[in-house]
This record gives C-alpha cells, sequence and structure tokens, in this order.
C-alpha cells in the first residue's frame, strides 16, 4: 500500500501495513529466509479440491525438543528460526503447526479434542440431536451484551475490526460468544480475551480461531490466569518476582521499598499477551516464541522489559511514580531482534526452567497452605 495513504487512514491499517518497512535489501532477506521456511514445510492435510489447509513439520525438525527447554538437532535451527521471526506468509501455518504439536505433547496428560472436532463444534456442522451441545452460535450468553461493547475497542486499528458489525467485528463476536460457552467452567468470557481472538483472526478463519484460542487456553494453560481468582496469574507473578531477586537483586530492593506490586503493571501483560502494551508487529514476534515455549516465555519476556530499565528503577532518583509509570507505558522496541535473542538467551539459561518449575511448585504448597496472599506483591 501507499505509505501516505496508510498514515492518513492509520486507524484502518492492514496486516501488512502495520509490520515494519522494508528496504530492498530487507526485502532480499526476507525472500531468502520464506525458501529457508518453505524448505522445512510441506503440505499436511489438502480439502476435496486438492487446497492445502494445514502445514506440517519435515521429518526431523521436532526431534531434539526436550524438557525443561533442551533443544538439540534440526530442532534447535527450528527454535533459532522461530526466534529471528516466522515471515509473515508462513506465520497461520507455523502458528497453527506449533499448537498442534503442543495438543499432541500434552495429549497424555487429559482428553485433548481434535482440530476437527473443535471447528465442528464451533460451525455445529457435525453434531446429531444426540449431542449434549447446542450450536454454539445460536445459543444466547448472559455475556454477549458485554461482549458486543467491549468488540469495537478491540484492535480497532486494524481494517478488519474497524467497521462497527462490519465482518471482522461480526466474526469477533461469535468467537469470542462460542469460546465463552466453551469455557463455562472458568467463567466464561473475560475481556482480555478479545484482543488474543483478534490476532488470531488476522491469521485465520473464524472456526480456526475459535480452536487455536481454545488450544491456547487448555494446551498453553492460560484457563489458569483467567480462572476465578486468578490462579495462574498470581503463580506467573510468583515466579517473576523469583527472577527479578535472583537476576536484578537492586531492582527486586527498589521494588519493595517503593512498594511497587506486580498486579499493578503486569496483569495486562498476561492477559493480553502484550497485545495492548507493544506495536503490532513486535506482538506478533513474541507470539512466535510464545507459542513454541509456553507461558515461561511469556514470564521470561516480563522479566525483559524490566531489564532495559533497570539501571533506572534501581537509580536512587527512583520513585514510585517513575517505576509505576514506566512500567504502564507502551513499549516502543528499539530492535524487536535483540528483544528476542535476550529472550531467547535466557530462557536457555542453565537451570533457569527447572528453576521456575520449582517455584511453581513452591507457589503451590503455599496455596494449599493458605499462606500465599503474603508471597506476592
Amino acid at each position: 500500500p501507499n505509505p501516505d495513504r496508510v498514515r492518513t487512514l492509520g486507524h484502518r491499517a492492514s496486516t501488512s501495513s502495520m509490520l515494519p518497512e522494508l528496504t530492498q535489501n530487507d526485502m532480499a532477506l526476507e525472500t531468502k529466509r520464506i525458501d529457508k521456511w518453505g524448505e522445512m514445510l510441506e503440505v499436511g492435510k489438502k480439502d476435496r479440491g486438492g487446497n492445502t489447509q494445514e502445514w506440517s513439520l519435515k521429518r526431523g525438525w521436532w526431534d531434539g525438543r526436550g524438557k525443561a527447554g533442551e533443544a538439540t538437532g534440526k530442532y534447535r535451527k527450528f527454535q533459532r528460526r522461530v526466534f529471528k521471526g516466522i515471515p509473515d506468509r508462513w506465520r497461520r501455518a507455523v502458528w497453527g503447526l506449533m499448537m498442534e504439536k503442543m495438543a499432541e505433547e500434552v495429549a497424555g496428560k487429559g482428553k485433548v479434542q481434535s482440530l476437527e472436532a473443535l471447528q465442528d463444534e464451533y460451525r455445529n456442522a457435525e453434531l446429531s440431536h444426540h449431542s449434549r451441545h447446542q450450536a454454539f452460535l445460536s445459543t444466547p450468553s448472559s455475556e454477549d451484551v458485554q461482549i458486543d461493547l467491549d468488540v469495537p475497542r478491540t484492535i480497532s486499528g486494524h481494517v478488519l475490526f474497524h467497521t462497527r458489525y462490519g465482518q471482522g467485528q461480526r466474526a469477533l463476536f461469535h468467537v469470542l460468544h462460542a469460546f465463552g460457552l466453551h469455557c463455562d467452567e472458568i467463567g466464561g468470557y473475560c475481556q482480555g480475551m478479545g484482543s488474543i481472538a483478534a490476532t488470531l483472526l488476522c491469521y485465520f478463519e473464524p472456526e480456526r480461531a475459535y480452536a487455536c484460542l481454545v488450544r491456547m487456553f487448555y494446551q498453553y494453560d492460560l484457563r489458569h490466569i483467567f480462572e476465578p481468582g486468578f490462579p495462574g496469574l498470581l503463580q506467573g507473578f510468583y515466579v517473576q518476582e523469583r527472577l527479578v531477586e535472583l537476576l536484578m537483586p537492586q531492582v527486586h530492593a527498589s521494588f519493595t521499598t517503593h512498594g511497587i506490586s506486580t498486579s499493578s503493571y503486569a496483569s495486562k501483560w498476561y492477559l493480553t499477551l502484550f497485545s495492548n502494551s507493544v506495536p503490532f508487529s513486535t506482538q506478533l514476534r513474541l507470539w512466535d516464541g510464545l507459542l513454541l515455549e509456553g507461558l515461561d516465555f511469556l514470564i521470561v519476556t516480563s522479566l525483559a522489559i524490566i531489564w532495559c530499565f533497570r539501571d533506572d528503577f534501581a537509580s536512587p532518583d527512583a520513585s514510585f511514580e517513575s517505576i509505576l509509570s514506566t512500567l504502564s507505558s507502551y513499549f516502543l522496541v528499539d530492535s524487536d531482534d535483540a528483544l528476542l535473542r535476550w529472550i531467547r538467551k535466557a530462557l536457555r539459561e542453565k537451570n533457569l526452567r527447572t528453576k521456575m518449575e520449582g517455584w511453581r511448585k513452591e507457589w503451590r504448597g503455599f496455596v494449599e497452605d493458605g499462606s500465599a496472599d503474603k508471597r506476592v506483591t
């Protein structure tokens, strides 16, 4: 698109226009990266007309993925390429296959619905009258009014969601309505879900976006962040605080001195997966890593932001107002590549993930003995 036209209609930007502008050299490099990704992928599924529906990794590229973040063999190269940024042309394919790989990994821990079952659940295409499910899209919900109020405020700068009751807003309403009914055991719809669903709709059709939302909540355990009482959110805060104390003791002491509560600035990071805290292009890069690494990535990203301002926060001139104002800001990242390199290096730090899992176990013990409220700010 014409850059001047995009600036004039900035509130109607498309996905491609919200990504960084590429120089001629950047475009040549991006073309090479697109080709490299094409060499790693193969068609996973076609429809009856022979059109590609799903992609999968070629043999060997997922081998070498171990527990606690270990990466060897071809998988290590795959991981490195993900952190360098998935080419936008391949983002739908790679996000989709990473979610299905994650579903396969956790399948032994409980029942995992197939992708086809989730999409049918949304469309109600195959449900018989014997099913306990009603058609989600035709079942009323007490949360519909709130969803309708929230939809126009969700990524309103994207052309897909700009028009009131346009195609994008209707799709977003339907996905949130259906997902709210699906997850009624965790309280149904919550406002943070909107920006997550909207991001998925930028790359997937509504029924697949719904399936991806289910994957993220049930296979990536986002549901624990949104459950009544926000147990997963508080656990994440506890692990984050321990990491700050370990890696930035002066910052931790400053936060304690000035009474900086983690919940006062980090809640929106966790509940929206940074969608309202960084530019859209940076958010997509963060999601590339999140969908590969899981919730550890979310916590370490929060740590990375604090790391960037560690000198300011530990300064004698720091105050409650200055620290909280900085952490509540909208962050314009100088280099997405540098940010993702830092996060990857931190995640690969020896025993870091083992310590994170230990702190999670420690937190569960605090919950059981009733002392959790005193353990997190």
